[in-house]
């Protein structure tokens, strides 16, 4: 089934996927500290929107800083907010 939602997945790749999938499952199934979770079960969509979503996430991701220099950005914000009142 992996390989038809994600055609060009490596077997490490699906192996990663399956490994996600099961800790999911763990966190939803256990009976301790409960987990809510909001989930949508077989909602299929056509290929060119999928093909859409995921490059508008690509750009997305690109586009958007690492870690370390949007908190080095967030603390500059937050310091000039601070001088100016």
């Amino acid at each position: 089934m992996n390989s038809i939602y994600f055609p060009y997945g490596s077997p490490a790749e699906i192996d990663r996927r399956i490994e996600l999938r099961t800790r999911r499952r763990a966190i939803l199934d256990r009976k301790r500290n409960l987990a809510a979770a909001d989930i949508v079960l077989h909602e299929f969509e056509r290929h060119g929107d999928v093909d859409r979503y995921r490059a508008a996430h690509e750009t997305l991701t690109e586009g958007a800083l690492a870690d370390q220099p949007s908190r080095t950005l967030l603390r500059e914000t937050a310091r000039g907010f601070d001088n100016e009142n």
